[in-house]
């Protein structure tokens, strides 16, 4: 958690972009967004330079998660709105990766 940062992240570097890259997961990428909505789907793609074996360097297994706490930070109550847990990589690095929010979760969140 990296509060009042405009960086960007990469999986396994800290903040200002030091470190080895070959950090053991989970890692979590968190964002507090500056009005609350309703989610209804997040999409990612696996890094697209070279260096990553064939499954591309992409997250084989994820959960997409929100909260409405007054404080929100790594203690916060947090609701799993969509997930993947298959395991599968990514089938080639052009692929984008889909989580759809279930209706009878969407509210609002932070």
């Amino acid at each position: 958690f990296l509060e009042g940062s405009n960086s960007i992240w990469h999986s396994g570097r800290d903040s200002n972009g030091n470190g080895e890259v070959a950090f053991p997961f989970p890692h979590i990428v968190w964002y507090n967004f500056p009005n609350a909505f309703v989610p209804g789907r997040v999409s990612f793609r696996p890094r697209q330079l070279n260096g990553c074996d064939p499954g591309g360097c992409g997250a084989t297994k994820y959960q997409f998660v929100g909260t409405n706490d007054d404080v929100c930070n790594q203690f916060s109550a947090w609701t799993v709105l969509c997930e993947d847990m298959s395991d599968i990589p990514f089938k080639k690095l052009s692929s984008s990766k889909y989580c759809q929010v279930q209706d009878h979760i969407r509210e609002h969140f932070k």
